[in-house]
């Protein structure tokens, strides 16, 4: 049960993780040049301003949407494995229930033989005897 409890943790741990980087989202422009770092920044953030920004905007936006369908449709088919597995395995305990009551049942009806055979034995030396 604490097993169940830690999967179920990690589980919503690791959607959480891929919900968070499956956003897309705009960065800052910066520059590590001394002194003129920060003019170079802002000539790069205006430049993106006039020349990509509505359009990465829209394609950031499309990208989002995409990234959290497949991240809901990945956890939707997680859970159907799971469920399988689940099955499967409540399947495999009726097997080995079953395989067992079998193995019972072969043992007393090979129990239930050797008794036959022990009664039958006298009658079969008998009938040697007499067909000497």
């Amino acid at each position: 049960m604490v097993q169940e409890e830690q999967n179920k943790q990690q589980k919503a741990s690791d959607m959480e993780w891929l919900e968070e980087k499956g956003r897309l989202q705009e960065r800052p422009f910066s520059s590590s040049v001394p002194l003129i770092g920060p003019l170079i920044a802002g000539f790069r953030a205006l430049w993106n301003s006039v020349a990509a920004k509505w359009t990465v905007r829209s394609l950031i936006e499309q990208q989002n949407e995409f990234n959290a369908l497949l991240i809901q449709r990945m956890g939707y088919l997680e859970s159907q494995v799971y469920a399988q597995i689940i099955e499967q395995d409540r399947e495999q305990t009726r097997l080995n229930r079953e395989t067992a009551e079998l193995g019972l049942q072969l043992a007393h009806m090979n129990r239930l033989l050797q008794a036959l055979e022990e009664r039958l034995a006298p009658v079969e030396e008998d009938e040697g005897v007499e067909g000497d």
